[in-house]
C-alpha cells in the first residue's frame, strides 16, 4: 500500500480504478477511500463574519477517515488553529497546558512544532460499557505557512505532549487517513483565502422586551 501511494497520486488512482478490476475487499476499500473527492473529506462548517466585531471565523471539519483522529481547523481573522480530538483510556486525567507542544513528522523528513493556545484537561469518564476513557479537544496554533507544508507532505506520525506523559499516532500505518487529513488542510486554507461565504451574521431581529415588574 505504501509503494501504491508513493508511486501514483490519489487523482491517477481514481482514474485507474474501475468497477471491472477486483481487488482484495481491504485493498479496495482503502484504495477507493484515498482517491474519494476532496469535497468527501472536509465540511466547511462556518464561514462568516460578525456584524457586531468584523471578525471572520472559519471553521473546516474533517470527515471521518480511517483510524486517526477527525481533526478541526479554525480562523479567527489571522489566528489558525489546528484542533485535535483524543480519546484514550486511563484513570487520570491528563492536560495540555498552553504553550506545550505538538510535533508533527512529514513524510518529507520534516518536523513541525506547533504550541498549545489554550489549557485543557481531559478527564477520565466512564462509558455504558463501563469502560473508562479520557476524552478532550486540544488546540494548537498554527501558521498559513504550516497549513501549506500539510497540503504538501503526507503526516507520518505526531507526538501529543501532556503534562506528564506523551502519545503518538502513526499515521504512516493509514493511508486514508493520511489523505484526508491534507485534503482538509488543503480546503482549509482555500477557504481562508477566499471571500467569505456569508458576508454578515445577522443580528437579532428588532425585539421588543418589555419590562418585568415583580408583585404586580
Amino acid at each position: 500500500m505504501g509503494s501504491v501511494r508513493c508511486g501514483l497520486k490519489p487523482v491517477l488512482m481514481k482514474a485507474i480504478i474501475t468497477p471491472s478490476i477486483r481487488l482484495p475487499g481491504a485493498l479496495a476499500f482503502g484504495l477507493f477511500q484515498v482517491a474519494a473527492p476532496a469535497q468527501e473529506s472536509y465540511k466547511v462548517l462556518r464561514d462568516q463574519v460578525d456584524e457586531f466585531d468584523g471578525h471572520r471565523v472559519v471553521e473546516v471539519g474533517m470527515l471521518p477517515s480511517g483510524t486517526g483522529p477527525n481533526v478541526r481547523w479554525l480562523a479567527r481573522d489571522d489566528r489558525l488553529s489546528l484542533m485535535i480530538p483524543w480519546n484514550f483510556s486511563g484513570r487520570e486525567a491528563v492536560a495540555v497546558l498552553e504553550r506545550d507542544p505538538l510535533l508533527i513528522k512529514l513524510e518529507n523528513g520534516a518536523v513541525l512544532t506547533l504550541f498549545s493556545d489554550s489549557s485543557v484537561a481531559a478527564i477520565p469518564t466512564r462509558d455504558v460499557h463501563g469502560s473508562i476513557t479520557c476524552k478532550g479537544t486540544f488546540s494548537y496554533a498554527i501558521s498559513k505557512r504550516e497549513v501549506e507544508e500539510l497540503t504538501r507532505n503526507w503526516v507520518t506520525k505526531f507526538r501529543m505532549v501532556f503534562t506528564s506523559t506523551s502519545m503518538e499516532f502513526d499515521g504512516s500505518a493509514d493511508p486514508t487517513w493520511q489523505y484526508a487529513f491534507a485534503r482538509s488542510a488543503k480546503g482549509f486554507h482555500a477557504v481562508v483565502d477566499g471571500s467569505p461565504m456569508q458576508p454578515v451574521v445577522q443580528g437579532v431581529p428588532n425585539m421588543i422586551v418589555k419590562p418585568v415588574v415583580y408583585g404586580q
